[in-house]
């Protein structure tokens, strides 16, 4: 399987963890500090496009997006509604729709 497809099946089999993901990364850009890396504890790779987000965050297990102003959030892949481990409370008002959605839906 190539890659994409990988990513593919990877983010159809986890619905609820990309839906938050794709919440995390509009919040933040809406908030006007985009996600413009992802840390994997070995390496820091940039993203410009929610897909390069997806396609980093979706072949991990644990990811940290980092923002334009040196904030991250802490996802835990496969966890579900339990996918945001932690964040820098720099975040936290940015976060707050994500947050309220996960409140709402999450199990």
């Amino acid at each position: 399987m190539d890659f994409n497809a990988y990513i593919a099946n990877a983010i159809k089999n986890s619905p609820i963890e990309a839906r938050i993901v794709r919440k995390i990364v509009k919040a933040l850009k809406d908030a006007g500090n985009s996600v413009v890396a992802v840390d994997d504890r070995e390496e820091v790779n940039p993203v410009k496009s929610l897909q390069d987000v997806l396609d980093q965050v979706f072949n991990l297990d644990e990811a940290f997006l980092i923002t334009k102003d040196g904030g991250w959030v802490r996802l835990t892949m496969g966890e579900g509604w339990d996918t945001i481990c932690d964040y820098t409370l720099d975040l936290e008002e940015a976060l707050q729709p994500v947050n309220d959605y996960i409140d709402k839906y999450g199990e």
